[in-house]
């Protein structure tokens, strides 16, 4: 999105769904009168300069993982989109939005932030007490494994056996099992045990590849 600041606030300012604007430091520059609604904001809440770990709201407890959503996009310079779910709104209602972040550039090319957009994700279904706070980015968390090594390891932490994998794959069980063993090479370890306690602690299981959401049902809780 080469989009100045200016324009950028303009385009928001009277739109229906939330957006805002951060520097490279994660600190708000823009909030429109949707995203201060979204997360139950007084209307004239004064955000600029604030981090979202500095807010009065639910979502201060996600600051971690905005802010390294944020420094992905700088060093990519490529959008990025999460599925966030946790207590919105005056009410405080659990929730889930898709969120859309864009590199954020200046008149001269200069990259200065990120844009971020917010849009209900109207698909999902949930029970209110049965989801924790978290955040679940479509894509991989790094490149220790290539794309398909870290399906491989997120259908493990889901309970999908060698045979369902290469189903849902369309690959062999001996590809499948090859793929196992590159992971583990790559990672350290010799057990199904010590990847799946691998990826929990690492925070992995909140990173869905992106190849697994086309034309398959795929559970976020």
């Amino acid at each position: 999105m080469i989009m100045p600041l200016k324009q950028l606030i303009h385009f928001a300012e009277n739109a229906a769904e939330p957006w805002c604007a951060k520097d490279t430091a994660s600190r708000f520059l823009y909030a429109n009168q949707a995203y201060l609604e979204l997360h139950g904001l007084p209307h004239d809440f004064e955000i600029t300069g604030l981090r979202v770990g500095e807010l009065p709201v639910p979502a201060a407890a996600l600051a971690k993982e905005f802010e390294a959503s944020d420094r992905l996009v700088e060093t990519t310079k490529d959008a990025k989109r999460s599925l966030e779910i946790y207590p919105r709104g005056k009410d405080q209602v659990l929730s889930a939005y898709y969120f859309n972040k864009y590199p954020l550039f200046d008149k001269s090319g200069e990259f200065i932030g990120t844009a971020v957009h917010g849009s209900p994700a109207l698909d999902l279904r949930f029970n209110r007490d049965g989801v924790d706070v978290q955040t679940v980015t479509f894509g991989v968390p790094n490149d220790t494994l290539s794309k398909e090594e870290w399906s491989f390891a997120y259908l493990v932490t889901r309970g999908h056996s060698i045979e369902e994998i290469a189903r849902l794959s369309a690959s062999s069980p001996e590809a499948i099992s090859r793929r196992q063993d590159a992971v583990f090479n790559k990672l350290g370890i010799d057990t199904l045990e010590q990847l799946e306690q691998m990826v929990f602690e690492e925070g992995w299981d909140r990173c869905i590849p992106s190849d697994l959401l086309h034309g398959r049902y795929i559970e976020l809780s």
